[in-house]
C-alpha cells in the first residue's frame, strides 16, 4: 500500500517467482516443531504456551491460518489476537508457525506489505536455533528477497 491506501501489484513476473517457490515449499518436510504443533492442534488435552504473554491454552484454541503452501499456525493467545488484526503475519517456512507480525506499510526501498497478507521467512529461532546461538539474525523475507531481483 501506498500513502493512499493503494494497493501496488507485484511485477508479474516477482508474483511468479514467488508462487514457484511457494509450490516447491509445499513439498519440503516439516521440521520437528512443525509436526509437534500438527500433532497437539487436534489433541483436546494439549495445551499450547502463547510466545507473547507466555500463557498456557488449550492447543484447540490454536488459530489456523491458511497461505498457498497450507495450513498455518498462530500461537498467539486468543486474547491478544485482536492486537495484530490488519498486521502482515510472518510464517516460518519450516514449522509452518507464525513466528511474528510486521505493520503493512511501504520500505524504504519500495517493498510493499499489504495489509493481513502471510510473509514468509525460510527458518526461525525455534526450527534452527543453531543459526541464532545467542546472537541477533535478521533474516529477510522471502517475498522480499525475490522482489528484489526484479526491482
Amino acid at each position: 500500500m501506498t500513502e493512499n491506501n493503494e494497493t501496488i501489484p507485484l511485477p508479474p513476473a516477482v508474483e511468479k517467482l514467488i508462487l514457484k517457490f511457494l509450490e516447491v515449499a509445499k513439498n519440503l518436510p516439516l521440521s520437528d516443531r512443525g509436526k509437534d504443533l500438527a500433532e497437539k492442534s487436534v489433541d483436546a488435552e494439549a495445551s499450547v504456551r502463547c510466545p507473547q504473554c507466555d500463557e498456557e491454552y488449550s492447543a484447540t484454541e490454536i488459530e489456523i491460518l491458511q497461505d498457498q503452501i497450507g495450513p498455518v499456525k498462530n500461537l498467539l493467545h486468543p486474547k491478544l489476537r485482536k492486537t495484530v488484526k490488519g498486521m502482515c503475519p510472518i510464517v516460518c517456512i519450516q514449522c509452518r508457525e507464525v513466528v511474528s507480525w510486521l505493520a503493512p506499510g511501504k520500505d524504504d526501498d519500495g517493498f510493499v506489505r499489504e495489509k493481513g497478507k502471510l510473509y514468509h521467512i525460510k527458518f526461525c529461532p525455534q526450527c534452527e536455533p543453531e543459526q541464532f546461538d545467542g546472537k541477533e539474525v535478521v533474516t529477510e523475507l522471502v517475498e522480499k528477497q525475490l522482489w528484489r531481483q526484479y526491482k
